[in-house]
């Protein structure tokens, strides 16, 4: 009898060990949302001031942005880790289409691209 009793409290004891919390999980930063200039927008000077919306659902996360700016619809980065929701663009060519798009990082190393 004292063996069958000495089995039974191996698996007592294994699945009432000490546990370690789990963190929360961990969500990505909201999708970057254009807002100046429009879509589609004309006629706009050399320089002009990007903007978006984003953002990130998990309270305290920290959230930058890499800007992309170009001729191409995969425009190149032209800055990165910036913590505010704007960039300044310089000398842009008239009569020429411009592609622009934001990409968003959090600090939990999640990312989140625009359109």
């Amino acid at each position: 009898m004292q063996r069958l009793f000495a089995l039974l409290l191996i698996p007592i004891i294994l699945c009432c060990g000490k546990t370690t919390p789990l963190e929360p999980e961990n969500n990505p930063p909201h999708k970057p949302v254009p807002i100046v200039p429009a879509d589609g927008k004309k006629n706009i000077s050399s320089s002009i001031n990007l903007q978006w919306s984003g953002g990130d659902p998990d309270q305290g996360d920290i959230v930058t942005y890499d800007i992309h700016v170009g001729v191409s619809d995969s425009p190149d980065q032209v800055k990165s880790n910036s913590s505010i929701n704007s960039y300044q663009t310089q000398n842009l060519k008239f009569s020429t289409t411009y592609f622009w798009k934001i990409v968003s990082h959090d600090n939990h190393g999640n990312m989140t691209s625009g359109d």
